[in-house]
């Protein structure tokens, strides 16, 4: 399409890279693009209807893309499930915490969106330890950059939600 009903920025990186999201009628597309560096990105699709069930189309660049623009590789009907969306959920906002909140933050938002996980996805387990395997990287991998206390009791003042 040439015209969008909504634009969502789902992350980017002055200078580096941008994904976005659009929708058109019920139709989302998302994409990304990006300088020359590789970059493994967790994207939140918090967005899209948690009743609904997703065939997305993945084009994933080919190994020889930076010398061949034509080199990528289609993946069609890719089934994107609720529980799926609730990972992504879960895993996004315990980034969020363990990035810019005092590490008990972290603690609540972890323990908590994986309980909510666990009743959304009617308690599949699998699922529920896989996820804690990507929350427990988010400690060694996930720069800080804990906000000031000012900042901090300023969003208390406000009653922001700091915990789950």
């Amino acid at each position: 399409p040439t015209t969008w009903d909504e634009t969502i920025i789902l992350d980017a990186k002055v200078g580096d890279y941008i994904v976005t999201a659009r929708r058109k009628d019920s139709d989302w597309y998302v994409a990304g693009m990006g300088d020359w560096s590789t970059y493994d990105l967790d994207l939140q699709f918090d967005f899209l209807d948690n009743n609904s069930l997703y065939s997305a189309t993945i084009c994933k660049d080919g190994i020889n893309a930076d010398r061949y623009a034509a080199d990528y590789a289609l993946s069609n009907n890719t089934q994107i499930k609720h529980k799926e969306k609730m990972k992504m959920l879960w895993l996004n906002k315990s980034k969020v915490a363990w990035r810019y909140l005092p590490s008990i933050y972290f603690v609540t938002t972890s323990v908590m969106w994986s309980m909510e996980y666990l009743m959304k996805s009617k308690f599949d387990l699998l699922g529920f330890c896989k996820g804690w395997k990507n929350i427990i990287t988010v400690i060694p991998h996930e720069k800080r950059q804990k906000l000031n206390s000012k900042t901090l009791d300023y969003l208390k003042q406000l009653d922001a939600r700091l915990w789950y």
